[in-house]
């Protein structure tokens, strides 16, 4: 009702054409794939590149159209889009083998979330690592 139209995020579950503001020619392939959903999917499998490019990118949000396997490429390509300008360091975490859990965890308590998106690499006193 005269609000801004924005466009739904491709990973979540819009499965309406008009809510996806579909004009005739996504209406018209989106039937095309329900018809031949076997056919697309073995397409999408051969070519995983076609879920990103603009002639495919409707069947994004529609996720009876896709298989398991090419929604899942999909959602993990996007992930690694979305997080590829953040890279996280290591943790370097010395604890005691008797106490690995407390030691940990006051390792952990004090550092950011941020921080804790990277490898933690645990290393015990005492030992040598391989």
């Amino acid at each position: 009702s005269g609000g801004a139209v924005t466009s739904p995020d491709p990973l979540t579950r819009e499965t309406n054409v008009q809510s996806i503001g579909g004009t005739g020619q996504t209406e018209r392939f989106v039937a095309f794939a329900e018809r031949h959903r076997a056919t697309v999917n073995m397409y999408i499998r051969q070519d995983k590149a076609l879920l990103h490019n603009a002639s495919f990118s409707p069947l994004v949000r529609f996720p009876k159209l896709l298989d398991f396997d090419n929604k899942k490429f999909y959602f993990r390509s996007e992930l690694k889009r979305r997080n590829a300008h953040q890279r996280f360091g290591s943790v370097r975490l010395c604890v005691r083998r008797e106490y690995v859990f407390e030691d940990s965890f006051h390792h952990i308590v004090l550092r950011k979330p941020e921080e804790l998106k990277g490898k933690l690499n645990v290393v015990f006193q005492g030992e040598e690592g391989v």
